[in-house]
């Protein structure tokens, strides 16, 4: 994750961020950041400011996986969670370069045994999944939205790729273009 702590030269909007997040809370740059240009050579750039930024949570959230991210798992086990019933044990998934993980529910289990061909946890280690914001996941019968699974889209291999067909492209000029 990059930080944004220069402070541009002008005072502009940007400037006024800048000031904020030097003597407020330092925000993280997120993939979805708007870049702008000030009147120096120097570009900023800026997140937008919602609501998701002001609950501090343990375990990933929609807004942290919106955009979608690929990540590659480190390791599953379970964890006592705090629920509104006390606590419980529940399965969590965490992931390479991430700090937070991800609590595993039913359908995403099931869909990254499918993606990682095994439904042991052991085995999952080092699978790449993608984790995306679905705001259709229902709790109850309540729209909450939340984080879903899938698996990375495949780019196609270059050696399976057609070879370039070699075409002619030289341009007649002059006397060329009467002989052809």
């Amino acid at each position: 994750m990059k930080w944004r702590r220069k402070l541009p030269l002008p005072r502009t909007p940007e400037y006024s961020r800048a000031v904020n997040l030097l003597y407020g809370a330092c925000v993280p740059v997120a993939a979805s950041a708007a870049v702008s240009q000030t009147g120096t050579d120097e570009v900023i750039m800026t997140t937008k400011r919602n609501i998701h930024s002001v609950k501090k949570s343990t375990y990933l959230t929609r807004a942290d996986v919106d955009p979608a991210i690929v990540v590659t798992i480190r390791e599953v086990f379970e964890e006592e969670l705090d629920t509104p019933k006390g606590p419980k044990m529940k399965w969590v998934c965490y992931f390479e370069k991430h700090e937070k993980g991800t609590v595993l529910n039913w359908v995403n289990s099931q869909t990254i045994a499918k993606i990682l061909g095994s439904e042991s946890f052991d085995d999952w280690p080092g699978g790449k999944i993608v984790l995306f914001d679905d705001p259709s996941v229902m709790f109850g019968q309540q729209m909450v939205g939340g984080i879903r699974v899938r698996a990375p889209r495949k780019r196609p291999a270059a050696e399976n790729a057609p070879e370039p067909e070699e075409f002619d492209d030289e341009i007649p000029f002059g006397d060329e273009v009467e002989a052809a």
